[in-house]
């Protein structure tokens, strides 16, 4: 039976506790079938395992490159940057799995998250042509990182020009809700949660890993993102090894944070 090894995105949206941080994070699961011969090699090229008495057993990279696909949404009149890693309605998921070719995980707990926690993004059903999720113009975000508001978790409110009206961009969530004062637009409220953490915004981004050289000594410290390619629309990242439920590999990225200490004693 031939050795497949299969990448795929598991139900995240987690919460762990790393040095007394709260971390948000999408995991990435690599499964390895067993081979009916007596040995095996992970792709990462050093992962080897024999059952041969006395033999080595060798882990996965503890840091792996990956690439996720960027999207662009509005802020207050400016752009802003995200990723899509998780959904909590299925037919969401798939949408942005089959637009991007990247999986997004269908994670319906996300639909349990309460009051507080989580932003609102306005998703264009009509309108002015464009790059968004339904085809029509970019979403719209009511916060951004560094302010209290900003969440990575985002509830869908789908937007609908009226008949008869002149659709136009609208930049703001200030904007969104002026139209819908007027009689422009209607706004519907639904129940789906997605993670969409920012990774670059009007004044600021994650920051840049300066040590590019990924190895198994990396510290896990000094930043996440390698590379932000707004023209190619790629967020290059880095990815942790971690252990499923089933004992299996995961790997996960790590994208926001909350500290429960302060920040100074996290080291």
């Amino acid at each position: 039976m031939a050795n497949k090894t299969v990448l795929i995105l598991v139900a995240a949206a987690t919460a762990i506790i790393i040095a007394g941080v709260a971390v948000a994070i999408p995991s990435f699961t690599q499964q390895t079938p067993a081979k009916q011969n007596n040995s095996s090699t992970n792709p990462q090229g050093n992962n080897t395992i024999s059952e041969a008495p006395g033999s080595v057993l060798k882990l996965s990279r503890t840091s792996i490159p990956i690439d996720i696909p960027l999207r662009k949404g509005l802020y207050d009149g400016n752009d802003v940057f995200y990723v899509v890693t998780d959904a909590s309605d299925k037919s969401v998921a798939s949408l942005f799995t089959n637009q991007t070719g990247f999986n997004v995980n269908y994670a319906p707990l996300l639909s349990k998250s309460p009051e507080g926690s989580f932003a609102h993004f306005f998703v264009f059903k009509n309108g002015v042509k464009g790059d968004g999720p339904l085809g029509f113009q970019n979403s719209v975000a009511d916060a951004q990182p560094g302010e209290a508001a900003y969440s990575p978790l985002w509830k869908l409110n789908f937007v609908e020009w009226k008949s008869g009206m002149t659709p136009r961009v609208l930049k703001s969530d200030t904007e969104v809700a002026d139209s819908a004062n007027k009689g422009e637009v209607t706004i519907t409220q639904s129940e789906i949660i997605v993670n969409c953490p920012f990774v670059k915004w009007s004044n600021g981004s994650m920051k840049i890993r300066e040590d590019q050289n990924i190895n198994d000594d990396s510290p896990y410290v000094g930043g996440q993102v390698l590379k932000i390619d707004t023209e190619k629309m790629v967020l290059t990242t880095l990815a942790h090894r971690g252990w499923g439920p089933d004992g299996k590999t995961i790997y996960y990225s790590v994208f926001d944070a909350t500290p429960l200490v302060p920040i100074h004693e996290w080291h």
